[in-house]
């Protein structure tokens, strides 16, 4: 395969950065079936078709490039649906392409699995050279609104549900535009959605006009010989801020009477169609109603595949699928009518579809959802919609239009989960003086001298689980024991960082195991700063703690920590610790709900203490009145504190 001076990161950068045209296909989440990048550049031609021409021939065309041997890749607009359907004479008098494919005569093949270049490593190496900065180009949004009010996209689902009831359609898929300004660097917007968006059909196709980038979780049709599979999406909900949450709202969505129905509803669609070009009884339902995790929400997917009739060419194929029914609804060309009555711009590549086209028909193209479409001046669109059916709630469907469009304007730092474990090789001593509570921490509690690791790597997987990250528990494990070679018997603070692909970085810092559990009075205070407890990293340690680091800092020479409150006036948590406070003959501490991080050391007290310890929500007055008041985390054990306001 040759020698390779690039990673494939930086291959796209290059032909990003370098190419006036390209089309680049990337695999962001990987599974048995996705796992191949495709970039494509410098293209022999290209091929247009507009509204006045003729679509057969247009196929035809494509067609014979493919026999020359020749790779495809493009898009197709929505809008090419109607005229596909010759029932309905339509006009709309479109500038903009009903389908653009280039032609290539090979691509860059890249393997995820592998980490290598399987094909392309000549075109690779071929490069001019060309700096690379490693921070992320700047870039920024502006203007951004929808092209429609909240009271008329009120009205037309009103509409619609009218239609339902006139038994025209059983569903339609109706959709609005987020409009938006680009200024800056178009790579840098690319870069920063790749790092929120893990889905398995992203693209990037620049042509001297206008860009469109995709980042669609939803498979339109892969086809691999004579089997084409389509994987319809139906069924929204957002995700929890933990994988305890996010168990519950996977539940929800999978019992959702309304979901499974809209699903269903697609999923007999779409059969209809792969039937027109399948052979008899080769049409079968893989997979009902499956639950996908993305970053910010779940969704409700169904497979489907087929055994095609021999010699289906492209212009039978995509007659018969496009576009998808998913994006529709049903039956699929009444819906379409009343979608063009409705909807007030054309999708253009929105709905449509971004793929490519091997030379031996092999293909793979996706539902043109969470699409941008950007012209050369920065001008720029993002369609969003949802599947309306005759008990809609018109407020939450659009509530979910607004949903859908969060992974553009939501900001995810880089950041690497934490672990902070105290390490003991020689602790004895029994400790049971937390007042009226018989607290217990023995030798047994200190695995290979490290304080309840099980409890720290239980949090660190349950938290990776969630963000996506490559988690290897026997990796840890044995850099952890390793680590011990090189401590001595005095006590340490470890700190375990763990990145997104899984690399450990380890931290060791030497601590004086005296201060385990003293019983000190400490001074805390209470941050102006009110919390927001709908951010999810209140409820995960990681090193986006912005916040909480500067109040500390702020506040460090007089004060031992920082207590902050959330926007309801629930007490929450300090920089450091979890906090308890002493009623009675009971303790009481925050519940996780309040926005606050699920410590090492409270959990582990909840556990030995049940009959004396409850959560509930804690105002700031009952801070202040209570008889004592406790801070506590799994390396400086317990410390009684006295709490001041600013």
């Amino acid at each position: 395969m040759g020698y390779i001076m690039y990673s494939f990161e930086d291959v796209v950068k290059k032909v990003i950065l370098t190419q006036k045209e390209f089309a680049i296909y990337e695999t962001l989440k990987i599974d048995e079936d996705n796992f191949l990048s495709y970039i494509f550049f410098f293209p022999k031609e290209k091929l247009i078709l507009k509204e006045t021409q003729n679509i057969r021939e247009f196929f035809e065309k494509l067609e014979k490039k493919l026999q020359e041997g020749f790779y495809l890749a493009g898009f197709l607009s929505y809008e090419l649906g109607y005229f596909l359907d010759y029932k309905d004479n339509v006009e709309y008098n479109l500038e903009f392409p009903l389908a653009f494919f280039y032609v290539y005569e090979r691509p860059i093949i890249y393997n995820h699995k592998t980490g290598v270049f399987e094909e392309g490593v000549d075109l690779i190496n071929n490069f001019s050279p060309i700096k690379l900065d490693k921070k992320n180009p700047r870039f920024k949004l502006t203007n951004l609104r929808l092209n429609i009010s909240k009271k008329e996209y009120v009205e037309n689902i009103k509409k619609i549900k009218d239609y339902i009831f006139s038994g025209d359609t059983y569903q339609i898929n109706y959709t609005i535009k987020l409009k938006f300004d680009l200024t800056g660097s178009i790579l840098g917007l690319y870069n920063k959605l790749k790092q929120t968006q893990s889905v398995s059909y992203c693209a990037f196709i620049k042509t001297n006009n206008f860009s469109i980038i995709s980042f669609s979780p939803e498979l339109f049709f892969r086809k691999t010989r004579d089997i084409v599979i389509v994987k319809p999406m139906k069924g929204t909900i957002s995700r929890g801020k933990d994988i305890y949450e996010d168990k519950i709202q996977a539940y929800k969505l999978q019992k959702s009477i309304k979901n499974r129905a809209e699903n269903i509803m697609i999923v007999d669609l779409l059969r209809n169609d792969l039937g027109k070009i399948s052979l008899l009884g080769e049409v079968k339902a893989k997979k009902l109603l499956e639950i996908e995790k993305y970053k910010t929400l779940f969704q409700m997917t169904s497979t489907i595949e087929a055994r095609i009739k021999p010699n289906i060419d492209l212009y039978t194929l995509f007659h018969s699928l496009f576009p998808s029914g998913s994006v529709t609804g049903a039956p699929k060309i009444r819906s379409m009518q009343i979608i063009k009555e409705l909807e007030t711009e054309p999708r253009y590549v929105y709905t449509g579809s971004v793929g490519f086209i091997k030379p031996n028909y092999d293909a793979v193209f996706n539902v043109a959802i969470r699409t941008l479409l950007i012209d050369k001046n920065g001008k720029g669109e993002l369609g969003i919609g949802s599947g309306i059916v005759a008990d809609s709630d018109p407020q939450k469907e659009y509530a979910e239009c607004k949903l859908k469009y969060k992974f553009l304007v939501t900001k995810l730092p880089k950041f690497r989960l934490i672990e902070t474990i105290l390490y003991c090789a020689n602790f004895n001593n029994e400790i049971k003086n937390f007042y009226d509570l018989n607290l217990n921490i023995t030798k047994e509690n200190f695995e290979q001298g490290y304080f309840l690791l099980t409890y720290h790597l239980e949090r660190l997987k349950n938290s990776a689980l969630y963000f996506d990250f490559q988690f290897d528990e026997d990796q840890i494990l044995d850099k952890l024991y390793r680590l011990r070679k090189n401590l001595t018997e005095q006590a340490y603070r470890i700190r375990l960082l763990l990145s997104k692909n899984g690399d450990i970085e380890i931290q060791k810092i030497v601590y004086d195991i005296k201060n385990f559990c003293l019983k000190n009075m400490e001074k805390i205070v209470l941050s102006k700063y009110l919390v927001d407890k709908n951010n999810i990293f209140l409820y995960h340690k990681t090193t986006n703690r912005r916040l909480y680091n500067r109040e500390y800092k702020k506040h460090s020479e007089k004060f031992f920590d920082v207590l902050f409150v959330n926007k309801n006036g629930e007490v929450t948590e300090t920089s450091r610790a979890n906090i308890f406070i002493k009623i009675g003959n009971h303790y009481y501490t925050p519940p996780k709900s309040s926005g606050l991080l699920n410590g090492i050391f409270k959990r582990f007290l909840i556990e030995q203490n049940k009959e004396k310890i409850k959560e509930k929500k804690i105002n700031v007055e009952e801070v202040f009145k209570a008889e004592k008041l406790f801070i506590t985390n799994a390396v400086f054990g317990i410390k009684e504190v006295k709490i001041y306001k600013t």
